[in-house]
């Protein structure tokens, strides 16, 4: 990203009950946009994470303080967690963002862009 204005969403799945992995991994993600000039908002499941994230100075929020993130005019999306982001791919490509999908078996990865793999090791598949 070049341009300052450059919104790009991160949307990670976090809480008690999932661990820190996904929100790390996205939290690098931001890092790198950020110093590349864009601006980087993260949407967590949980109100705690997101606390943390703004004391840290970021700019975040829960889905529930932000339950239509999806729908913001954004140049850019990253999703992580195993979940099925169905609804938000579909919300987010018709808005022309691009889009970035953590999860190599994730329901519905064929309105991403292109799909991250979080692991080393790839086995090709059908959809590759």
């Amino acid at each position: 990203m070049s341009h300052a204005d450059a919104l790009v969403l991160l949307r990670a799945r976090s809480g008690a009950s999932v661990g820190l992995g996904h929100l790390m991994r996205t939290l690098a993600v931001a890092e790198e946009l950020v110093a590349r000039g864009a601006r980087a908002c993260i949407v967590t499941d949980d109100r705690a994470s997101a606390t943390r994230l703004r004391a840290e100075g970021w700019e975040a929020s829960s889905a529930a303080e932000q339950p239509h993130w999806a729908r913001e005019k954004a140049n850019g999306a990253w999703l992580d967690g195993f979940v099925d982001w169905t609804d938000e791919l579909r919300t987010l490509a018709r808005r022309a963002a691009v889009l970035d999908q953590v999860a190599r078996n994730a329901a519905a990865r064929e309105w991403a862009s292109f799909v991250v793999h979080p692991n080393l090791c790839v086995a090709a598949d059908a959809w590759e």
